[in-house]
């Protein structure tokens, strides 16, 4: 976002409850939720291999994004 010349910025929230994700809705800001599609613990694929910056990354399976 320091790219875009705004004022925004992300935070990051770990485990808020339904409770706040609907009262942050309702406040009418922004919200990005990170979860998994089969309600089930994140899963990592073992197959696939991301390199980054020499570091290996191991994806996840079952995670989706809902803004």
């Amino acid at each position: 976002m320091a790219t875009q010349n705004t004022s925004l910025e992300a935070k990051t929230h770990k485990l808020v409850s339904v409770s706040e994700i609907i009262l942050r809705l309702h406040a009418d800001k922004p919200v990005i939720v990170w979860s998994t599609v089969d309600d089930h613990l994140a899963k990592r694929e073992r197959t696939i291999v991301w390199q980054n910056d020499g570091d290996e990354y191991h994806p996840y399976t079952n995670l989706h994004v809902m803004v």
